[in-house]
Order: C-alpha cells, then structure tokens, then sequence
C-alpha cells in the first residue's frame, strides 16, 4: 500500500512541475515534450527496466511527433492508436493534456548504484534479509556511468530516500542524511551534488526487518545562489602574498642553517673538543690537588702542633728574658765602676810614662827612680786593684750569661737587631773575651813590673850600672802597656755602652716576646681552624674530583651529540635547500592563482546551482524540443511473505482512481 500511494506521490509532483509549462507550437519535426523517466532497481542496485513517460501539452488537437527506440507502447491518456515505425512515434491528438509510456532496451542511467546489506558482519541479499534481526549495515554508493550519452550526470542532482520504521529499527546512525519523523518512521534523505560520486553508510538495530524501497529522484539543480566572491579573493591574495613572503623566509632560513652548519662544524665542534681536553686536565689536576690537598692537612695537623710547641717555648723564652733583664741590669750597676777604674789605671800609666821620662842614673837619679818605684808601686797596687774589679766584673757577666742557658743565641740576636743595636750575641762574647785576654795581660804585666820593682828594691845598689838599660826596658813595657790599655779603655767604654744597648733592647725584646706569647695563642687557635678548615677543602676537592669523572663522561656524551646535531644540521641544510626549492615551485606555479581560483569558482557554483544546463532528451536526440527531464528510481521493498499477500489483498480493494494512479 505503501508502495503504491508513493508512486502515486511521485506522479503527482511530477504533474504538479510540468502543469504549468507551456507548450509552443507544434513543429514540423518535435513536438515539445515533457520526459519522466522510471526505473526500476533490483535490491543490488543493478538495472531490471526502465521506461519513460512523455507528456504533451497541446493547445489544439494536431499531430504528435517523437522519437525513440522502444520495445512496448501505450497511451496513458486515451484510447487512440499510436503509430510507431522506425523508431518515430505519431499520434493524432486532441486539445490538452496526452500521456504515453515507452519502454526501453538495454537503457544505460547516469548513475550506478551498488546496494549492499550486512547483519552482524554477515553480507545478505536484499530479499533474504526480511524478518531478520540483529545489527544491520547498509551500504549505498553512487557513481558515474560514463556508458550513458549526455550531460546528466554531470548537470543533475539526485535525491535519496530511505524510510525505516521505528518500530523494528533502533539506534539509527546516518551520517550526513537529513533525518525526518513521518508518524512512525524515520525518513532518511541525503542529496547528490552533479557530478559528483558518493558512499552512504546507515547502521541499526533491526528485530524482524522490513523495509520499504529506495526512492531516488533526479532533477536539474537551478538555484538562486548569490556568492560574494570578494572577499574569498582578498584571501586569495592574502596567501598568494604568504606564498611570496614564505619563499623569501625559506631562502633566508636557507642561508641561516648553512651558517649554522659552519658555527655547529667549527666553533662548537672545537669547543666541545676543548671541553673534553679541558675535562680530562681538570680530573688530572684534581687527582693532583686531592694529594697536594692531603699533604696540606698533613702540614696543618703539624702547624697546630708546632704551634703549639711554640707557644710553650715562648713562656720558657718569657721566662729566660726575665732573667736576662736581671742579669743586665746588675750589670750595668758595675759599669760605671769599671769605667772609673780604667780612667785611673789610664792616669796612672801617663803618671808612670812621665816619671820613667825623667829618669837618669845619677844619684839624683836614683832617688828620684826610689821614689818613682814607690809611686809606681802605690800605682801598681791601684791597677791590680782596678784590674782586680775588672775581672769580677767579667766574672759576674759570665755568670749571668751563664745563667742565660734557656735563651737561645738566635732569640737574643733578633731581639738586638730589632731594637737597632748592630751587635749580636757573639760579639759581645767576643769583646767580653778580648776585655779578659787583655786584662790578663795586664795581670801579667803588672806581675812583671811587680817582680821587677821587688827585684830593682833587692838589687838597687848592685844594679846601678844596669839601671839605664832597665828603665829603657821598663819605659818600652810601660809605653806598651800604655798602648794596650788606650785598646782596654775603649774596649769598656764599647763594653759599657753595649750593655746598656743590649738592656734597653732586653726591655723592648721583652715586650716583644709578651706581644708573641700573646699571639702565639691566637695562632694555635687559627692553626686548629686551618686544620679543620683544610679538612674541609679535602672533602670538596674529593667531591670535586668524583664530578670531574661524571664532566669527563658528559664531555664525551656531548661531543657525540655534537657530531649527531652536526649530522642534523646537515639534514636541516638539506631540508631548508630542498624547502626553498620547494617554496620557489610554489612560489611560480601559484603565479595567476588567483586567475584560476576565479574560474574555478564560477564552474563550482555553476555546479551548484545548474549552471546553464541544457536540456536534451534522454530518449532519442532528435527531440529537440524537450522542456523537461526527470528521472524516477526505486528498488524492491524487502517484505516478509505475510506483508505481500496482505499487500495483494487490499490491492484487490483498489478504486477506480487508484487503479489509474497504478498506470503510473
């Protein structure tokens, strides 16, 4: 029923889009015409017949000439013959309306379809598929059939209807169909650009499937489509611009990764080389520094030690210079006193010089040397007494320096030296020993004298003759004795004046060794803290040397990676060359594209809305005076048995307008 009331449909619309076309007047050769052309498909898509449906409009009864190469006839309109013979159609027609069918052999259409049913993954023929359930697949492709003459194909749009009921379809997908809700169904629609080739995918979920047939029909496509085309062309320029300023940006990028190329090849290739060298060296010298850095701590623990031995002998030599200062001060106590007596035994021997220079050995003589030799006598007696002083003196400062045993010769003679006093230890040892030399000498000349003053008193009488020789002698020992002491005296006043150098720079060295003992504390302090400190630097160093091996390990981790970006960068070169070359072929074939893009566009839209198609006839080229083609397409509906023979009969309780709807 269904079926029917859509044929019915369909004749209608196509009345309803010829009805109001006007005829012109008949001509000698073509009567102006109308073509509707049927075919039927069987559930594959493949062609089983096809017949057309011309339609006259006449203004008065006349002549109907057509043409045609068909195997049946019939008037659809009245009863009157039609003449066939040739392959041209004559009927003598009244005024109106007037319908005849012709079928063809061997018709090609446009189009091809191929129909195609899966349920559950499994292909099924159209007809075998009724009453089935379970997930069904259908597919619809549509393509050209280059057998068939004209320009249908590419100047005609088809429309495609499916219609599923809803209650033995679910879960429909159809992607890019127009869906409807007609009562209970589900009315699928997709549209068919001219020239154009499509495939349609509809799934669901089917329970007893039944499905009505596929309608599809082909119109000319005329639309009123207005395309403000000006700003798609602006775009167009926009990129044929881009396309220009690309090119220049790839010859630019060109040149920017051959430089890189030269940079990557020498600078960092040598610097990475460098690097490496550098790392190795730097693990070298670490190994290096770690042992120089032990030795150090060696030296510091040493250093703390010394230091502190050395603070201990700085409160011995505190101690010692104490003593020193003591020592020296009662020593220059005395040297006063010994400077006094060496100006009277110095007078003395002057006094001795003037007698013995008046001495003769007359009787006056004699008694002038008697009294001489007593005053030398007394003077004797006063420079072994002097003398005598003298040698305590020296006595006592080599007792003091005796007692100076805990300080050092080296500590003394840096103490004079910072105090300014050009002496050192030795040469006052040295001078102390001269003084002792010479005041022995003195001893045993006064010895002398005394001797021979006892034995000129014992002998005076007897040695009178002898006298003169005597007194020479006596006078050359005296001046001898007169030239040695002139050496004594100045040796004590030197001896004099340096002891009381040597007290005042005790003093300073004293204060200095205060200042030392002082800081030898803060130096024991700062030696503990350089051990610590250098304790410290050998942890770091050895820190330092385990991340050397892991820079030496990335040193040569990142020359590979340098050779590597080196061969990409040689690629890179490759790939920007080849990319200008590239861009540069884009650059001269997108020359005037804007030209083609315009054409391009008014051959689409022409597509689109039908252009200036002509009409020809799909049935025979000598009708030259079609005014109309339109192509009906249907396949089989899959029915069950049970829904066709209750099909048949309600066909039987068909009425007279439905039975005439059927010759359509």
């Amino acid at each position: 029923m269904r079926k029917q009331w859509k044929r019915a449909a369909a004749l209608c619309l196509a009345a309803v889009l010829c009805g109001g076309l006007a005829c012109p007047a008949l001509g000698a050769e073509s009567t102006p015409k109308e073509e509707v052309v049927y075919a039927s498909l069987d559930g594959s898509g493949a062609v089983e017949a096809v017949y057309v449906v011309n339609i006259f409009d006449l203004a008065q009864a006349g002549t109907i000439t057509d043409y045609g190469d068909y195997s049946a006839l019939r008037n659809m309109t009245t009863t009157d013959e039609i003449v066939y013979e040739d392959g041209v159609v004559t009927i003598q027609a009244e005024a109106g309306k007037l319908y005849y069918e012709g079928t063809l052999e061997n018709a090609q259409l446009p189009w091809t379809f191929e129909i195609h049913y899966y349920l559950d993954g499994v292909e099924y023929a159209a007809a075998d598929l009724a009453g089935r359930s379970g997930e069904l697949e259908i597919t619809l492709s549509v393509g050209e059939n280059t057998a068939c003459a004209g320009d249908f194909f590419q100047g005609y749009a088809l429309q495609i209807s499916l219609t599923l009921d809803t209650a033995l379809c679910a879960d429909i997908t159809a992607e890019g169909a127009t869906v409807a809700n007609v009562g209970g169904d589900k009315q699928l629609t997709y549209t068919v650009l001219p020239g154009t080739e499509k495939e349609y995918i509809i799934t669901a979920a089917v329970t007893d499937f039944e499905m009505e047939g596929i309608d599809i029909n082909g119109v000319p496509l005329t639309l009123e489509v207005e395309v403000d085309d000006e700003a798609l062309m602006e775009q167009v320029t926009s990129l044929i611009e881009a396309i220009q300023a690309l090119d220049e940006g790839a010859a630019e990028l060109d040149e920017g990764a051959v430089g890189l190329e030269s940079s990557v090849e020498t600078d960092l290739a040598s610097g990475t080389g460098s690097l490496t060298a550098g790392a190795a060296a730097l693990e070298s010298g670490t190994g290096e520094l770690e042992t120089g850095a032990e030795t150090a701590s060696a030296g510091a623990a040493s250093l703390t030690d010394g230091a502190a031995a050395l603070e201990a002998g700085l409160e011995t030599l505190n101690q010692g210079v104490a003593q020193l200062q003591a020592g020296l001060e009662a020593l220059d106590g005395q040297s006063q006193a010994l400077t006094d007596g060496s100006a009277q035994v110095k007078a003395a021997l002057a006094a001795l010089q003037s007698a013995l220079a008046g001495v003769t050995a007359s009787s006056d003589t004699i008694e002038t040397l008697t009294a001489t030799a007593q005053t030398m006598e007394a003077s004797l007696d006063a420079l072994t007494a002097q003398n005598q002083a003298a040698a305590q003196q020296l006595e006592s400062l080599a007792g003091i320096a005796g007692g100076l045993g805990g300080v050092t010769t080296a500590a003394v003679n840096a103490a004079l030296s910072g105090m300014g006093i050009d002496m050192t230890v030795a040469d006052g040892v040295a001078l102390a020993d001269g003084l002792v030399t010479l005041l022995e000498s003195n001893s045993e000349a006064i010895a002398q004298i005394e001797t021979f003053m006892d034995t000129v008193s014992q002998a005076l009488s007897d040695s009178l003759t002898a006298l003169e020789g005597q007194v020479s002698a006596l006078t050359a020992a005296i001046d001898a004795l007169a030239q040695e002491y002139d050496g004594l005296d100045a040796g004590i006043e030197d001896y004099t004046e340096g002891v009381a150098q040597i007290l005042a720079g005790c003093e300073q060295l004293s204060a200095g060794v205060s200042a030392l003992t002082e800081s030898s504390g803060a130096l024991t302090a700062g030696a503990s803290a350089l051990y610590d400190g250098v304790e410290e630097l050998l942890a770091g160093i050895v820190s330092i040397y385990q991340a050397t091996g892991t820079l030496t390990d990335g040193a040569g981790q990142l020359d590979s990676g340098v050779a590597a970006l080196l061969e990409a960068v040689q690629a890179l070169c490759g790939g920007t060359e080849e990319l200008k070359e590239g861009t540069a072929a884009m650059r001269e074939e997108t020359e005037g594209m804007d030209e083609t893009i315009q054409e391009q566009i008014d051959d689409l839209l022409a597509s689109v809305t039908g252009g200036e198609t002509e009409i020809t006839s799909f049935v025979s080229g000598k009708n030259t005076a079609v005014e109309a083609v339109q192509f009906v397409i249907t396949t089989p509906a899959i029915e069950t048995e049970t829904t066709t023979e209750t099909t048949t009969e309600t066909e039987q309780e068909t009425t007279f307008w439905q039975k005439l709807m059927e010759l359509f």
